[in-house]
């Protein structure tokens, strides 16, 4: 297949600003040339080594990309009747990924980084509906705080029409750590056009969520207003399930301040015309928190 390479391309903003943006050191893709002319556009790999993404945020608390890209956000919609162009990607690599995300803070301005982001994705479909297998998303990244503070993320998981399911969403931090997975069924593609909501478009879904440990203060940097409760751990379970309309929860935890957490609900989602109906029992036990709210 025909190969193009493209050597240091950079994405600047727009003139105004003339910040840079992004640079990406490589790009390799391979390419189907008689699929593109009969309306598809099949890329049989495509690899981008080294891209690097720089987001500041602006004392108004907009962002530069924002900025960047104002005049794409507010085009008029495409009212063309022209098919729409098929992508198909039968394999995907990001290697050495890099971001600088720098807040404005009222007091002090912090950055968050990522070093590195590895991305790994197949069998990607974009027409009507989207298909994707996501085999790796990993990064190790510093949280914006006065002392250099790693996490790392891992996901993997598959989109389709017919269902979502995430494999494993894995979270760590010097002080948190959080695992989850789960699957969600869909009763109709629910990037389709239509009048009703998401909800109604799920047929099932079932999705855990583990807290080993949840520090509120590696979250305080991107939600300041939780800063009263920068020294609370909180551990716990949440698991959800839904069939149809149904949709249950239950859930037990406990924080490091003190005391215990237990929860059941369900609901059911109303017909037309019809009112929510929902039954709770939550148990608390000498729980202490400063969390707002």
């Amino acid at each position: 297949a025909p190969r193009s390479q493209a050597d240091e391309p950079v994405l600047r903003a727009a003139p105004r600003s003339g910040e840079q943006l992004a640079t990406i050191d490589t790009v390799e893709v391979g390419y189907r040339l008689p699929a593109l002319l009969g309306g598809t556009l099949h890329l049989t790999r495509a690899h981008v080594g080294g891209p690097a993404v720089y987001a500041t945020q602006m004392p108004d608390s907009t962002w530069n990309w924002t900025r960047a890209l104002e005049p794409l956000l507010n085009a008029p919609p495409d009212t063309s009747t022209a098919d729409p162009l098929r992508i198909q990607l039968d394999q995907a690599h990001i290697s050495r990924g890099y971001a600088e995300i720098a807040f404005h803070g009222a007091e002090a301005d912090s950055t968050a980084y990522i070093d590195p982001l590895t991305v790994a994705v197949r069998d990607v479909d974009v027409g009507v509906s989207v298909r994707a297998t996501l085999d790796t998303l990993h990064l190790r990244g510093e949280l914006p705080t006065s002392t250099a503070t790693p996490l790392t993320l891992r996901a993997g998981g598959t989109l389709s029409p017919e269902r979502l399911i995430v494999r494993a969403l894995q979270l760590d931090a010097p002080r948190s750590r959080l695992r989850s997975q789960g699957q969600v069924q869909f009763a109709r593609n629910p990037l389709a056009s239509a009048t009703d909501s998401l909800a109604s478009a799920l047929s099932a879904t079932t999705f855990t969520l583990q807290a080993d440990s949840l520090a509120i203060a590696d979250l305080v940097p991107f939600v300041p207003s939780l800063a009263p409760a920068a020294n609370e751990v909180h551990r716990g379970t949440v698991h959800i399930e839904q069939e149809a309309a149904q949709w249950r929860l239950r859930g037990t935890g406990s924080v490091n301040t003190g005391g215990t957490w237990q929860a059941n609900a369900s609901a059911r989602r109303p017909a037309a015309g019809d009112s929510l109906r929902y039954t709770s029992d939550l148990s608390v036990s000498g729980y202490e928190t400063q969390l707002p709210g």
